[in-house]
């Protein structure tokens, strides 16, 4: 299907992500008896085509390998004595396990027994062979085979009339009648001009998402939930809806931007033959809300109404279709069409009993993340809503991540108090809040020590906090301790390059950590640095390289290409220079606070770049 195609290119484009990965885990009180699970498992396996399909390709075109017959695996981990964190550890270590679609298993079963009739079952599988409703049939129907089992009976399973295969041609003579016409016509009109989401980060967005994420958990209380579904019910609008438009209201005052789009997750199950078959039927719907021109709270969410009723009234489009038809610039950092996403999970609607799984231990918080910037699942729970923010570690932190969270609780509460009032004016957090934050961001007087620079401040941090984590990026962190030897052995490889104090180097880097381990080898030399950014047209690097006059510059070996260097100007390699582990540690010079730190290249009032050269003194002043 057209969805299978997008996810089987992304997973070619991050063959280790785990972004794709579904999982549901249930306590599983039986007697364990081994041989009627797997036969239950096979039994699973021989019904559902897409648990023994396999994903290749012929001349870079994704292609199903149906199998007639494939084993079902069943991996038994005795967990005595274990406690829940570690069940919960494994959980999430299996979850992380990427699948190779062309030559694995697309899905795993793990029981963790604990003792008689003790025991936790796991499922995994890849979202190109099923989506969450389908984890949880095929969880249903598993149970119901082993119960027989255990009873000496084999129980028939109402007879499937389609498989997912049946779906894909479904789907492909839909699109290709008068009706897709329709549908496409739609959507280009829906999309046209659409927006790109242009949030502010934490860390700069990777040239290449990793798809990598994180998750941060919340609750809505019962008495807030039920006010809000009022709050709905009074502007003739759904609770999905009023949640939404919060949503996007929040993401628009952030990015200053008053378009927002948002992706919200369909069934995608309207024809009935489909709606016990396990597969991906699961589509993408980007939903339009327009913040423009100040609009009060019943504004907005007739606006957002309208265009959420649009959007649902054509979902049979699919979104891998959408990305192909629209052909928007390919950013590999970037989720085409739309980045952020909304959900909201109404269990009582699926006709699943979801009691026994809500009671045991589950992970279920932690999958599907990083596939968004941003991504908000919401999930009844009783009358109240359990929430969860999905975000990309490659831009954003858990704090952000939280504040966010704070922020759009906040809003919610204002909704409930807006009145006529425009909804771009309602504000974020309580004034006690703000006040404290502007309080402490303000809080900025200090003594300043005498003859002191950065360095000094930095050694004492890593004599007394040597394992504190001093630098994060999307790669990892480093420690003070392996900040600081790190960086000294790449004073001593700069060293033996023949850089020394005095001297002023250019950093033709992107910004990461090599960046910062640099900049503190060159001030543990008595040098200084020059940012020289590879965003910047190469004349204007070349001019600022000539005017600074440079000792050397530093650039990696896929910037370096088409950076020119004026004569008598090294250039070096950071790559051989971070290669460098030796554990000589030479005795460095430092630095002196009347000593220069960097130079900065402002445009100047003539239009040529001026330098603007900053001592350790000033530099220890700004902190």
């Amino acid at each position: 299907s057209h969805n299978q195609r997008a996810m089987w290119f992304l997973q070619q484009l991050a063959p280790q992500s785990s972004a794709y990965n579904l999982s549901v885990s249930a306590p599983f009180p039986y007697t364990l008896d081994l041989a009627a699970l797997r036969q239950s498992l096979q039994t699973l396996s021989d019904r559902h085509a897409s648990l023994r399909t396999g994903y290749t390709s012929r001349a870079g075109e994704p292609f199903q390998v149906i199998r007639p017959h494939h084993p079902a695996r069943l991996h038994q981990i005795d967990a005595s004595g274990w406690a829940d964190e570690q069940i919960l550890a494994q959980m999430e270590a299996e979850l992380r396990r990427p699948f190779d679609l062309a030559n694995d298993d697309i899905w795993r079963t793990l029981i963790f027994s604990r003792g008689a009739n003790d025991h936790l079952i796991q499922i995994v599988v890849h979202h190109i062979a099923a989506d969450g409703l389908s984890i949880w049939l095929m969880l249903a129907e598993l149970d119901a085979l082993y119960q027989a089992a255990l009873k000496g009976e084999r129980l028939e399973l109402p007879p499937l009339t389609s498989q997912y295969l049946d779906f894909v041609t479904w789907q492909a003579e839909r699109l290709a009648d008068a009706a897709g016409e329709q549908l496409w016509s739609f959507w280009q009109g829906y999309l046209q001009a659409y927006p790109t989401l242009d949030l502010p980060t934490d860390f700069v967005r990777p040239a290449i998402s990793t798809y990598q994420g994180n998750t941060e958990s919340f609750r809505i209380d019962e008495a807030t939930a039920e006010q809000l579904r009022a709050l709905a019910r009074q502007h003739n609008t759904t609770l999905f809806t009023l949640l939404a438009s919060a949503f996007a209201l929040l993401l628009g005052r952030h990015a200053n931007q008053t378009d927002i789009l948002l992706a919200t997750p369909v069934l995608g199950r309207g024809q009935p033959e489909f709606r016990q078959v396990v597969g991906d039927f699961v589509n993408t719907l980007p939903v339009r809300f327009d913040l423009s021109g100040a609009p009060d709270l019943g504004s907005l969410l007739g606006r957002a109404h309208k265009s959420v009723a649009s959007a649902l009234g054509h979902q049979d489009w699919p979104f891998g279709l959408l990305v192909e038809r629209l052909a928007p610039e390919r950013d590999p950092g970037r989720n085409p069409i739309v980045q952020a996403a909304i959900n909201l999970l109404q269990p009582g609607t699926l006709g699943f009993d979801f009691s026994r799984h809500q009671a045991g231990l589950s992970i279920d918080a932690r999958q599907q993340e990083g596939q968004f910037d941003l991504a908000l699942e919401l999930t009844e729970s009783g009358k109240a809503l359990d929430g969860r923010l999905r975000y990309s570690t490659d831009l954003f932190t858990g704090a952000t991540a939280a504040q966010i969270i704070a922020q759009f609780q906040h809003l919610l509460t204002e909704f409930l108090q807006a009145a006529d009032r425009p909804v771009t004016a309602l504000p974020l957090e309580s004034v006690a809040i703000s006040q404290s934050r502007l309080a402490q961001f303000n809080d900025t007087a200090r003594p300043l020590p005498v003859g002191q620079t950065f360095l000094d401040l930095f050694t004492a941090i890593v004599a007394n906090q040597p394992d504190a984590i001093a630098l994060s990026d999307n790669t990892g962190s480093l420690t003070y301790q392996e900040l600081d030897q790190q960086s000294r052995q790449l004073a001593s490889a700069l060293q033996a390059a023949g850089i020394g104090a005095g001297d002023l180097v250019g950093l033709h880097l992107e910004r990461d950590r090599a960046m910062i381990l640099l900049a503190l080898a060159l001030w543990q030399l008595g040098a200084a640095y020059l940012p020289l950014d590879p965003n910047f047209p190469a004349e204007r690097l070349a001019y600022i390289t000539e005017d600074a006059a440079c000792a050397a510059v530093i650039s990696s070996v896929g910037l370096a290409t088409g950076l020119r260097v004026p004569a008598g100007t090294r250039l070096l390699h950071s790559d051989q220079l971070l290669a460098n582990t030796s554990d000589r540690l030479p005795n460095l010079p430092g630095s002196q606070p009347n000593e220069l730190a960097y130079v900065i290249y402002t445009s100047g009032s003539t239009g040529q770049p001026k330098g603007v050269e900053i001592e350790h003194g000033n530099l220890f002043n700004f902190l």
